[in-house]
């Protein structure tokens, strides 16, 4: 029986949380991995209008260069060879950018890491339940616990 060769896509905001999401998914599908792919979703109403230097100019920047950190920090953690990881910084809402990516790429499993808080409710944030209500992918919370 062939294997089976998972693309895997995290959101990213660049916090200890969604790092232990995309660490999770290299240990947990280490031998059935074949892209990562790591998602970065910004979008300012405000920018969309704004003139000269824009603030989306900015988001923009800023998105990639923290994506390219990101990069490189996960080619410095152990990972199977045949894995290609791919950054993606997109100005989007989370939920669009998801279901552009799943469809575009085929995506098989979202892996969101999130940080429960202290009164226990795991939707503090709108980000996860949203994600989990509007796509049409299996989603993974990994706590950042799991670390």
């Amino acid at each position: 029986m062939k294997e089976r060769n998972y693309k895997v896509l995290v959101p990213m905001d660049f916090s200890e949380t969604s790092r232990t999401a995309v660490k999770y998914v290299l240990r947990t599908f280490y031998h059935n991995l074949s892209h990562l792919y790591l998602l970065h979703a910004y979008k300012e109403s405000s920018a969309e209008n704004a003139p000269m230097i824009t603030l989306l100019d900015i988001l923009r920047e800023k998105s990639e260069r923290l994506m390219q950190q990101e990069l490189e920090r996960v080619e410095r953690l152990h990972q199977p060879e045949k894995l290609a990881v791919v950054g993606c910084s997109r100005f989007d809402t989370l939920v669009e950018a998801i279901q552009t990516l799943s469809r575009d790429e085929e995506i098989d499993l979202v892996v969101m890491g999130f940080q429960a808080p202290p009164n226990g409710r795991i939707f503090h944030t709108e980000a996860p339940a949203t994600i989990l209500f509007h796509t049409n992918l299996p989603v993974l919370m990994v706590p950042k616990i799991a670390n």
